[in-house]
């Protein structure tokens, strides 16, 4: 998630190699130019694309995105976006017990 950021310029060309990317939000930046090197790219499959394509004056011309923001709409792309990190959770594996230990924590400095 890489929206609200402030980040200017344009997308990328690298942005092409992301082929496993599942979703990608740009809103809310300052990025200016057109969104080709994702709409234009058949190997990038996003599920939810969001960038500043919104009316009037799009910052960013899109073809593919699944919302488009604009800056004086501040409640657009307003989601809670929930990643999970855990490998094992797209296989239905559910961990019943976390167990932590204090022993992989460094000593503190006793003064």
């Amino acid at each position: 998630m890489l929206n609200r950021n402030l980040l200017t310029g344009t997308i990328p060309d690298t942005f092409s190699l992301m082929n496993d990317l599942d979703i990608l939000l740009l809103d809310s930046n300052e990025l200016t130019g057109t969104a080709d090197v994702i709409c234009q790219n058949a190997n990038i499959n996003l599920t939810q694309f969001v960038t500043d394509c919104g009316e009037p004056n799009p910052e960013i011309s899109c073809t593919c995105c699944s919302v488009c923001c604009h800056d004086s709409n501040s409640t657009c792309n307003n989601f809670d976006w929930h990643v999970n990190l855990d490998p094992i959770w797209e296989y239905g594996f559910q961990r019943v017990v976390y167990s932590f230990s204090q022993n992989l924590l460094p000593p503190e400095d006793t003064p």
